[in-house]
């Protein structure tokens, strides 16, 4: 029989029995930990204050905070520009890049689109997108019967340098080819995939993924994989000689490439506040749906739809439905519904630098992976090789640019064993993701990687990973806060998958830190509550929490395909 086994620190909640091990008694947390662990969690409130009709979400978490997130949403005032499609052939990037010109001369705020197709036409330098929106504030671009197709690879709608943006209405589609279906078969001593017709196709792939319980993917990386089609018949010599003969495929056609919308600040700075996506649907996009890559606070992902279109390409988006890379806080997401992307539905992250060749006594240290995120007058905690909070440090100068720089302190490095470090103005903090419909997909539902969380009243349905991951990699994704004041409520699962890597745990709602292929042996959180969810059908272990302080896990049930429901310790 299998057990569930509780303690203060650690939940293991595995597929059979309900048999609850003698709890020991608690550790003491060390006292660098309950300084990280206060640093976390100390951005409960927004600092935006709202007015009537403002995103406002507020809740009381496991650390008795009440966490308040807020979004803003734009003053409309002045007159209305209003732009029609414009005619077949007509590229539609300086007929809108015109209106939004106009509009701030006469000082309107906000830009209507007449419904009808607008074809945006690739930018010849490559660019930041296709429509591009800056500089603004206090805007609104509706285009409610608008469609937004984009004739190229790359960001659709790039967004940079805003307050309070307002984008609603429009869908948003591909005009390029972006992924494809098919069936393995076998001719001439090799595996050729049979794709089906109608869709349009690249000479090159970059991965497949087997449409099975079995997760079977091959990656071909940046560069991407040549092949042959004829007669709708897939072929590239040996390569595909490890899939299975007879199972569907996804075939991705690019390497992501950008998003459908894309919130990208200027490198180091994150200057934009307060952007509403309201009603926006996205049928197909050649990388990420919506991407934050660089920006301040204030993020409202409401009633969008992120699916397929019917007869197009398979997938919505190639990859994550929603991906946060680097924001400041104040996330609400509410009714949206999200299916059919090739990779994670919502990834809620934040970036983890590598520090390089740390001196003790040194006032500047140097930086690595995502430096771009970084931004002059940030606070920076610093961590050792085990993930063990060190110190703290302002960053008064930087220089350098992209995945690296040389940043000036305000205190000196007090230890040579110093590898990580985080940014305390762009922890994600206040997050409130509910009452969202996710799956089908081949995906994880939603990773937390941020404090001060809520996730609740979400249902999943038929994943192929895992709904929940509460977590923080060190390494290898270097991405993540930790699980640090997190309520995952009231959920419901309908069928999910197992992990594929053997170096995460194998749950559907796991809490942990990750560096490299183990779990790691310094605490990777507290104040966790996971209350009430219900899962069915799943193909793993039902919740899996490791070394967190002030744990809670009460009211859930679970049924997993490793035997039957399992009453949880507290029910």
């Amino acid at each position: 029989m299998r057990r569930a086994v509780v303690n203060p620190l650690i939940i293991i909640v595995l597929g059979l029995g309900s048999q609850v091990a003698a709890a020991p008694v608690a550790t003491a947390q060390s006292p660098s930990f309950a300084t990280w662990r206060t640093l976390a969690e100390s951005q409960p409130t927004s600092p935006a204050k709202s007015v009537a009709g403002d995103y406002v979400e507020r809740r009381t978490m496991p650390n008795g905070a009440s966490v308040v997130a807020v979004v803003k949403l734009p003053t409309v005032t002045g007159p209305v520009v209003t732009v029609s499609p414009p005619g077949a052939g007509v590229d539609a990037t300086p007929v809108l890049a015109q209106a939004m010109a106009n509009a701030a001369s006469i000082g309107a705020h906000k830009l209507t689109l007449l419904p009808g197709v607008y074809r945006f036409l690739p930018r010849a330098s490559g660019g930041d997108g296709m429509l591009l929106v800056r500089n603004l504030s206090d805007f609104t671009i509706e285009g409610a019967g608008a469609t937004l197709l984009f004739a190229g690879a790359g960001s659709g709608i790039a967004v940079s340098n805003v307050q309070r943006l307002r984008l609603t209405g429009m869908t948003i589609d591909y005009d390029v080819p972006t992924s494809g279906s098919g069936v393995v078969a076998e001719a001439g001593g090799y595996k050729t995939i049979k794709l089906d017709s109608g869709q349009l196709q690249d000479t090159t792939i970059h991965q497949i993924t087997v449409q099975s319980a079995v997760d079977t993917r091959l990656f071909f990386g940046k560069s991407g994989l040549p092949v042959t089609i004829i007669d709708n018949v897939m072929s590239a010599g040996t390569n595909f000689d490890s899939l299975p003969v007879g199972e569907r495929v996804i075939v991705k056609y690019d390497y992501y490439a950008g998003a459908a919308i894309m919130i990208k600040d200027a490198a180091n700075t994150h200057t934009s506040n307060d952007i509403v996506i309201d009603r926006v649907t996205i049928r197909s996009a050649t990388g990420v749906g919506i991407d934050a890559e660089r920006m301040g606070r204030g993020l409202a992902i409401v009633n969008v739809t992120i699916q397929a279109r019917p007869g197009g390409p398979p997938l919505s988006a190639e990859y994550d439905a929603v991906h946060l890379t680097s924001f400041a806080g104040d996330l609400i997401m509410r009714n949206n519904v999200i299916r059919d992307q090739g990779d994670d539905a919502i990834n809620i992250s934040s970036v983890i630098y590598k520090v390089s060749g740390p001196q003790i006594g040194a006032m500047s240290v140097n930086l690595t992976h995502r430096a771009d995120v970084l931004a002059a007058g940030d606070s920076l905690a610093f961590f050792d090789s085990s993930g063990s909070y060190v110190f703290s440090a302002k960053a008064l100068s930087l220089a350098g640019g992209g995945d690296a720089a040389s940043v000036q302190l305000d205190k000196a490095l007090p230890q040579s064993d110093i590898a990580y470090a985080r940014n305390l103005n762009l922890l994600g903090s206040r997050v409130m993701v509910r009452n969202n419909t996710i799956g089908p997909c081949g995906c994880h539902g939603i990773l937390v990687q941020v404090p001060n969380a809520v996730v609740e009243r979400n249902s999943f349905k038929s994943l192929q990973f895992s709904p929940v991951r509460v977590l923080t990699s060190l390494d290898p994704w270097l991405e993540g806060v930790g699980p640090f004041n997190t309520l995952i409520q009231d959920n419901t699962v309908n069928k999910s998958g197992g992990e594929s890597s053997l170096s995460v745990p194998q749950a559907a709602i796991s809490v942990y830190m990750q560096r490299g292929t183990v779990m790691t042996d310094v605490t990777p959180g507290a104040d966790v509550s996971i209350l009430r969810n219900v899962l069915q059908d799943v193909a793993q272990d039902c919740i899996y929490a490791d070394g967190v302080q002030n744990l809670t896990v009460q009211g859930n049930s679970c049924q997993s395909d490793r035997g039957a429901t399992i009453p949880y310790p507290g029910n």
